[in-house]
């Protein structure tokens, strides 16, 4: 019972950091959006160099947006497994959580290739209206991409942790219902995206070295 009511615990920690994380991320989207605003009243509309501040500030707005939806979806899904379900069936909930989460993640790297093809095609036909618009989408996406990483690592250790704890090995059989391919999987879309931003700069904090 006392591991059982651990892995609660552990569960309530990562909610904790999510959250955390939520008001960050709020932050950022409510400066971002402020930014914008008040360039856009203090500026001339024919002004290049504003014009390219006003989008600027709005693909912080889209990123910081994305990175605070990704971090509440998962901190409700947490929330509501740890409400709902009675201790020694949390692991089975937690299972749930990663195989969906192992979805998500691979439809998020399909889109933004989708997209990066869509734009590589608006720059051959000179679509350079298109172009913007696929840019911004574009921004989200890799957002989405990037919290999604996060939160797998975050998850990933947790099923790790609590997989090699023989005491509770019965209460957490169904974390061993992970496929090898489902594995395979989340293994390549780490590696794609890590490969992918490896040297891009981003204003996205890793859960770990928040300070809670």
């Amino acid at each position: 019972m006392a591991q059982t009511l651990n892995l609660n615990s552990k569960l309530k920690i990562l909610v904790a950091k999510l959250f955390k994380a939520e008001k960050l991320y709020h932050s950022m989207k409510n400066t971002a959006e402020a930014a914008k605003s008040s360039v856009s009243k203090n500026s001339k509309s024919s002004n290049s160099y504003f014009q390219s501040t006003i989008l600027l500030e709005h693909a912080n707005e889209v990123r910081a947006n994305e990175w605070h939806r990704v971090h509440q979806d998962y901190r409700i899904k947490l929330n509501d497994i740890l409400s709902e379900l009675p201790a020694n069936k949390l692991a089975n909930g937690l299972n749930e959580i990663w195989q969906s989460f192992i979805s998500e993640f691979k439809s998020a790297e399909y889109d933004i290739k989708s997209s990066k093809s869509l734009a590589e095609e608006s720059i051959e036909r000179e679509e350079y209206a298109q172009l913007l618009k696929i840019s911004t989408d574009l921004v989200r996406k890799k957002a989405r991409l990037q919290a999604l990483k996060v939160i797998n690592d975050e998850l990933n250790l947790l099923i790790s942790q609590e997989k090699r704890n023989e005491s509770i090995q019965i209460n957490l059989a169904s974390l061993d219902n992970i496929s090898a391919s489902n594995n395979n999987a989340i293994n390549t879309a780490t590696t794609n995206i890590n490969s992918n931003t490896e040297n891009v700069k981003s204003n996205l904090i890793p859960l770990k070295r928040r300070v809670i």
